[in-house]
């Protein structure tokens, strides 16, 4: 963890290896909180949201990443930068926000029955790591709250 990086905090982990045999190789995945924000939209055409991000936002973060995974792993490394051949967002989060969009439990505003449980909910980074502790303990926090004052009243 490198919290203290003018870039940014971030932080790399060693992930699983893409290949069904063992090629004496690591994954090697680094991660950080940036300033900018992306945007969804739907394509009808798709019939799917989109995600619409400009690289801008992360070059600095991603320069610090690259740049941290090469003293790691030394300069014999190998390194293949998967976001060179197609850009990754492991975990976008935002898009029906507590407050904006629904309340604190998740119930969408306007929208009797609806709930917003994952991580659509969250607002922003989750502080530099995976964020699925984070959305479990708001789905259950929110689960809580909507069986205690909903179960009966809306379904």
């Amino acid at each position: 963890r490198d919290f203290d990086n003018p870039a940014g905090a971030l932080t790399i982990v060693t992930g699983p290896v893409p290949f069904p045999v063992d090629l004496g190789t690591t994954s090697v995945i680094g991660f950080g909180t940036v300033k900018g924000l992306g945007r969804w939209h739907y394509d009808a055409s798709r019939d799917d949201a989109v995600l619409t991000w400009d690289q801008a936002y992360d070059r600095e973060l991603t320069r610090a990443i690259e740049a941290r995974i090469r003293q790691v792993a030394g300069p014999a490394a190998i390194l293949l930068d998967v976001n060179a051949l197609d850009v990754n967002t492991f975990h976008p989060l935002g898009g029906a926000t507590f407050d904006a969009v629904c309340d604190e439990a998740g119930r969408v505003h306007g929208q009797r029955g609806l709930y917003v449980v994952d991580g659509a909910k969250i607002p922003g980074s989750t502080g530099a790591c995976n964020p699925s502790m984070t959305i479990a303990a708001l789905a259950e926090f929110g689960a809580d709250d909507i069986v205690r004052r909903d179960l009966g009243a809306v379904f």
